[in-house]
């Protein structure tokens, strides 16, 4: 084979190992910063969905501050006929306060490995006792359980136990210390 030809293989092929290795590392350095790119992404929605947590959370403190006649239906286990004026207000509140739950189910599953204010245990406890604190809430998911996911029904099944269970602890310290007639 001609020297020149052999020259001009070698460096075509030099030429190329190099091409080659510029974009491995170009590759490998894009990558990199993509990875960043979402990672900080992530965190940024991370936060987002969070901060959005807490200000739909204070916007239902501040309804029930500018409601606080149905606040009882809500935190003092108090009952309310459907005959009280104030009956459609709390529907309402309870069916927001619902969806909310709904919508942190979904925002806690998706987000289960990350910090611990995305702990799933933590939502659902605060999940149960705000179902156990409300009969009203309890019994309009009841009539719309198929509108929600099964989790969201356990939860709220689970507050109803809850409730149950205080019952029965305070039944029993009455008869202990006999202040039951």
């Amino acid at each position: 084979m001609d020297p020149i030809i052999q020259f001009l293989n070698r460096y075509v092929n030099v030429l190329l190992l190099l091409v080659t290795a510029v974009y491995v590392i170009v590759t490998w350095f894009i990558l990199l910063q993509n990875r960043r790119q979402v990672s900080l992404m992530k965190d940024q929605l991370e936060n987002s969905n969070y901060n959005s947590f807490e200000a739909i959370v204070l916007n239902i403190d501040a309804e029930f501050v500018k409601n606080s006649d149905i606040r009882p239906f809500f935190y003092a286990g108090q009952e309310i006929n459907p005959e009280d004026p104030r009956y459609e207000k709390s529907i309402s509140m309870a069916e927001i306060l619902i969806d909310f739950f709904d919508h942190i189910l979904t925002v806690v599953e998706y987000n289960a490995s990350e910090p611990d204010h995305w702990s799933k245990q933590y939502w659902e406890k605060w999940i149960v006792e705000m179902f156990s604190k409300s009969p009203l809430m309890r019994k309009y998911l009841e009539t719309v359980k198929q509108w929600y996911p099964a989790r969201l029904y356990e939860l709220a099944q689970a507050g109803a136990k809850l409730v149950e269970e205080m019952k029965t602890k305070r039944n029993a310290q009455q008869i202990h210390t006999g202040e039951v007639a």
